[in-house]
């Protein structure tokens, strides 16, 4: 009765990350098969940039910020190092893992469908690397998703899912307002940030199962 409980057990503890992985791989496949996914990438953000601002660019670039250096990174040590002081060492390992490695999967996968990026208006900054997926929307979403899940107990929890599902939504916007991502870079780069962030939770934090006298107390 327990190994089946295990087996069921894991199968809906990996089910969820694993389908977010594999809907991943498939829109990188989509993207790099069918032209005509590109074309519709590019109308969205066209339509988009209709709406272009100086105080938009401003506030796209402040968001997109928040992305990297001026967010997710010093977020990372600076929650990492609260945690390892307050003797919670299994959770700062699994925020800095959680970001390691969504960051070499992010780049691997890049490496792997090698996207251009878009270069539909004047101003786009140039940028080295490729487009599919999303490193911006890769580590927003993995940030965020890591600090949600082990703050499950925190009497804020709900405050800290709205912030940080606000705010990793506004990082990814701010790449397609920038036109330095087509939207399915982004929804890419969350699918993978989802996909790993999640399996490793539930790896490294495993439900507590009965034992088998359990079964039959009472």
């Amino acid at each position: 009765m327990v190994d089946r409980k295990k087996l069921a057990t894991l199968g809906q503890r990996l089910g969820g990350p694993g389908l977010a992985l594999g809907l991943m791989i498939a829109l990188g496949w989509a993207v790099a098969t069918f032209p005509a996914f590109t074309l519709w990438d590019q109308a969205v953000l066209l339509g988009l940039h209709r709406y272009a601002t100086p105080r938009l660019d401003r506030a796209a670039l402040w968001f997109t910020d928040l992305g990297t250096v001026w967010g997710v990174l010093p977020g990372t040590i600076f929650l990492g190092g609260v945690m390892i002081w307050q003797r919670q060492r299994q959770q700062a390992t699994f925020l800095i893992l959680a970001m390691l490695g969504a960051l070499l999967l992010n780049l691997g996968l890049k490496g792997l469908w090698q996207r251009a990026r878009p270069q539909l208006w004047e101003g786009i900054p140039f940028l080295p690397d490729h487009s599919f997926p999303s490193g911006h929307a890769t580590l927003s979403m993995a940030f965020f998703l890591a600090v949600m899940l082990i703050s499950q107990t925190s009497p804020h929890r709900r405050w800290i899912v709205l912030l940080g599902g606000l705010l990793a939504l506004l990082i990814g916007l701010s790449r397609l307002y920038l036109g330095v991502h087509y939207l399915s870079d982004v929804v890419g780069g969350w699918l993978l940030a989802l996909g790993w962030t999640v399996g490793l939770y539930r790896a490294m934090f495993p439900p507590v199962l009965p034992q088998v006298g359990d079964d039959n107390a009472g």
